[in-house]
């Protein structure tokens, strides 16, 4: 039910001001959540800031409360049900909806029956078939600096209550309705749209050229008709307000992030290295601007991600130490020069399994703290023979080796200096407006330092004779279809355990065959009734900790546990032996 406009006014008189800041969604999880705590406690404050991300809601607004995206191009506001409006401010005084990109969506904002709205440095870019701001019945909205782009409609409105300024309406299919000469629209920018008799009292015609509309940023490049041409002042640089979402007093001042960045290491002189750093131009015309441009810092750290990036090892063309952020100005390029890159040897990884395959064996080791890459070395006579860089994973395959020859393995790890780079714009005005981080890179630089050997373990490969009537794994394995995936943890050391130990014997080759002639059927049903398939891999996990027991334990401990097993059996025995006898005798 609509609140009667009466009610309304009269509730400007009691709406508390209220100026303490909530932040999403590091106060609250969602907006709307954060809109209902402040419905519930006015003491919370009036203002909620959202921080970037993607919010797939759809918004109630209340009177007395203002929603502002801290970044306009990142902070996106998207509907969380399909068909229903993004937005919607029903008997509604004194509020705000300000700095968001509005996409995918019917409608973004639904305006009804609501007094003293703005809707202020947005961007709208729903599609041909989307309204961006829907206002009904005798509202008073303030449509004002906001970009619509690729819109059905920007702004469905009833008439002059509804006052249309300082806006870029470009390649919509209509800009507003009821848009008569004199009916509060003004001073607004346009492009390729479908509809011509505009109503303005002061238009602009012409490209308003965003910078990247495929990626979001709508700051305009520097020679854009939509400069300079609004009612009011900027308030980013203090001059007459641009049109669209990044002019006027609602601007978001903090230029898009640096696009591209890219990273090269490269030699200089013993013991120094330089990296070279490249990266697309913002082309918001308060940093790329042929008469007062903006610049760019470069941030590092050496083995640690960032933020924050608190490098000090770079020096400049005269040898000075240039700790970061540096100021490189107005350049897409800079190098860092004289890097000093040092980094300790690490430690042994610890060898855990060597599982002979056919002219194959399998090597699974621990992880090793600040390690970039392992060596695997490996021989007959000695495992110093052959060596193998596998990267920076613990696990590999040695193949290619002959059957029925022990083979010995070890492993080492290697470390690397690792220096970690962003980039960020800043803009030409007085308070030097700057961007959040670029994407951060990662380049490793300087020379490998190799660690200790693991132990050594010593393996056989050998030829697995083949099963008829097992094609694949994937189609019969019982523990395959129970753990969902021929490549599961669980599924590949039950494997190991039959290459390594079972088929070695007689009886677990006659057992393997009994299995491949009857494990089809099991793991066919498994695939059929997948609610049994937990079942299943709890009946098979005693057996996985035995086969891990068996294959991983040293000698020593696995004859400690024999024996202890064997003293409990033979104490059962007895007791059992003293029982019968004592039964016989009174019998």
């Amino acid at each position: 039910m609509r609140t009667p406009l009466s009610v309304i006014f009269i509730a400007l008189i009691f709406v508390p001001a209220r100026s303490v800041a909530v932040t999403v969604p590091l106060d609250y999880p969602s907006i709307q959540s954060a809109i209902e705590a402040l419905d519930r406690d006015p003491n919370l404050g009036s203002r909620i800031v959202v921080e970037p991300g993607v919010y797939p809601e759809n918004l109630q607004l209340i009177s007395g409360v203002t929603i502002r995206g801290r970044e306009t191009a990142r902070t996106i506001l998207q509907s969380g049900v399909s068909g229903r409006p993004i937005i919607t401010i029903d008997g509604v005084a004194n509020a705000s909806v300000l700095n968001f990109t509005l996409s995918d969506a019917a409608n973004a904002v639904v305006v009804n029956n609501s007094i003293n709205i703005t809707i202020g440095g947005n961007v709208f870019t729903l599609g041909s078939n989307g309204v961006a701001i829907d206002v009904r019945d005798f509202s008073t909205v303030q449509v004002i600096n906001n970009s619509f782009f690729n819109n059905a409609v920007g702004v469905s409105r009833p008439g002059s209550l509804v006052e249309v300024t300082n806006n870029i309406f470009a390649e919509n299919t209509a800009t507003t309705t009821n848009n008569r000469a004199g009916l509060g629209i003004s001073s607004n920018c346009y492009f390729m749209n479908g509809d011509r008799d505009i109503g303005d009292e002061n238009p602009t015609f012409g490209d308003p050229q965003f910078v990247d509309t495929t990626r979001g940023d709508f700051h305009l490049r520097q020679g854009s008709v939509c400069i300079d041409i609004g009612l009011g002042v900027d308030v980013i640089d203090g001059t007459i307000a641009d049109a669209g979402a990044y002019g006027g007093i609602f601007a978001d001042a903090i230029p898009f992030p640096v696009q591209n960045l890219v990273a090269l290491g490269s030699p200089a002189t013993a013991g120094e290295f330089n990296l070279e750093l490249a990266w697309t131009a913002n082309l918001s015309y308060l940093v790329s601007n042929d008469n007062n441009p903006g610049s760019y810092r470069v941030h590092y750290n050496r083995d640690a991600p960032g933020p924050p990036y608190t490098g000090d090892d770079a020096r400049d063309s005269n040898g000075m130490l240039t700790p970061s952020p540096v100021d490189v100005g107005d350049v897409t390029r800079y190098t860092l020069e004289g890097l000093m890159p040092a980094v300790e040897p690490p430690a042994a990884p610890v060898l855990l399994q060597a599982s002979p395959r056919n002219q194959t064996v399998g090597l699974q080791w621990s992880r090793v703290e600040g390690a970039t890459s392992y060596t695997v070395y490996f021989g007959v006579t000695t495992s110093d023979e052959n060596t193998l860089e596998v990267g920076n994973i613990t696990s590999a395959e040695i193949k290619g080796l002959e059957n029925g020859i022990p083979h010995r393995f070890r492993v080492t790890a290697t470390a690397q200096s690792t220096y970690y780079l962003a980039v960020t714009a800043r803009d030409s005005t007085a308070r030097r407006n700057e961007s959040d981080f670029s994407r951060e890179r990662a380049v490793a630089v300087g020379d490998n330092r190799e660690g200790p050997p693991s132990n050594e373990l010593r393996a056989t490969p050998q030829l697995v004779a083949p099963y008829p009537d097992v094609p694949n794994d994937d189609e019969c394995f019982i523990a395959t279809a129970a753990f969902t995936s021929d490549s599961a943890p669980a599924v590949q050391i039950l494997r190991d355990f039959r290459d390594g130990m079972l088929l070695r014997s007689r009886f677990g080759r006659h057992f393997a065959r009994w299995y491949y002639a009857r494990g089809p059927i099991a793991a066919r049903v498994l695939n059929r009734h997948p609610t049994l398939k937990p079942l299943v891999r709890a009946a098979l996990w005693p057996l996985i900790l035995l086969v891990l027991f068996i294959t991983n334990a040293p000698y020593g401990f696995k004859l400690l546990v024999a024996t202890l097993v064997g003293s409990l059996l033979l104490l059962r025995l007895t007791r059992w032996w003293i029982f019968f006898s004592k039964r016989d005798d009174n019998l």
